[in-house]
């Protein structure tokens, strides 16, 4: 099996050599250190990486940390995505399970709601301001509630009320125009 390190842990191998010399390595050492992991397989990998994690120097123990958690992160997830689901599912055969268990009482089911006819509109008259039409027109006295005028009018459509705003007085037959 092939193993492909890149980035981080490259450079942790790199820091390790490092920091055993007295100087740092040179481009040139990191490059053949980065071919030499390419031709390792994953158990001299994982000693190596074990190594590491034992260095002297802090820096380079947390390079491969860094490095490691990169790695190991989508796979973490994966399972940990995996133990979710199992016990989402786990979570619904002990439901399923619980109510096929249980002991169910048969009830009547409900009789559908009749429906009803919403109620008529409706207004009260408090007051209306006179009515202008001129003064051979008007007609003051006839302004006003007359609900007992026209009590057959109002049992015939359903209204509680008749309120007159003002009557208007024209004389048929005039060849004249009315105001």
């Amino acid at each position: 099996s092939t193993v492909v390190v890149s980035g981080d842990a490259v450079y942790a191998f790199g820091a390790a050599e490092a920091a055993g010399q007295p100087q740092f390595a040179a481009d040139h050492d990191i490059a053949l250190a980065a071919a030499a992991l390419e031709g390792m397989d994953k158990q001299s990998l994982q000693e190596s990486l074990a190594r590491l994690l034992q260095h002297d120097d802090h820096a380079v123990r947390a390079a491969v940390v860094q490095s490691l958690r990169g790695v190991a992160a989508p796979e973490q997830q994966e399972k940990d995505e995996e133990k979710k689901d199992e016990e989402e599912m786990q979570c619904v055969e002990d439901t399923m399970t619980s109510l096929a268990d249980s002991e169910w009482e048969e009830v009547e089911p409900l009789a559908p709601a009749e429906p009803t006819t919403p109620p008529p509109p409706s207004a009260k008259v408090l007051g209306a301001d006179a009515l202008v039409a001129g003064i051979e027109a008007e007609d003051a006295g006839a302004r006003g509630d007359v609900t007992a005028e026209f009590e057959d009018v109002l049992a015939a459509t359903g209204a509680s009320q008749a309120f007159r705003v003002g009557r208007v007085a024209v004389a048929a037959g005039e060849a004249a125009a009315v105001p």
